[in-house]
């Protein structure tokens, strides 16, 4: 189960409720991007092969997720996101604020 949290910029108040990074439910994997083209954090949902690719190796690491895309348009570009990183807006580290909503 996966659970999303509030991320603010105080600089900018720019405010998002994202995973911040990359979070696993039962059958989905969801990666937090920031889209260069929107300014803006999302959780993009990586493809159903990405659960099998991104189980956790001898070293504790996840492999890399696949078919990531902005929802807004599959054409932008987008970092990965690891929270709390810097806000897409103006590039000040954001603070984690409350716990949001749990996913499945």
């Amino acid at each position: 189960m996966g659970q999303k949290h509030e991320y603010q910029c105080p600089q900018c108040s720019y405010e998002a409720f994202v995973s911040g990074g990359m979070d696993f439910g039962f059958e989905t994997v969801l990666v937090t991007i920031s889209c260069r083209d929107c300014a803006e954090l999302f959780d993009a949902v990586a493809d159903e092969r990405s659960a099998e690719i991104c189980s956790t190796g001898d070293d504790g690491e996840h492999g890399a997720p696949t078919g990531i895309a902005c929802p807004k348009n599959a054409k932008h570009t987008f970092d990965l996101w690891e929270g709390p990183g810097k806000c897409p807006k103006c590039g000040t580290k954001m603070i984690v604020g409350r716990p949001g909503s749990c996913w499945d």
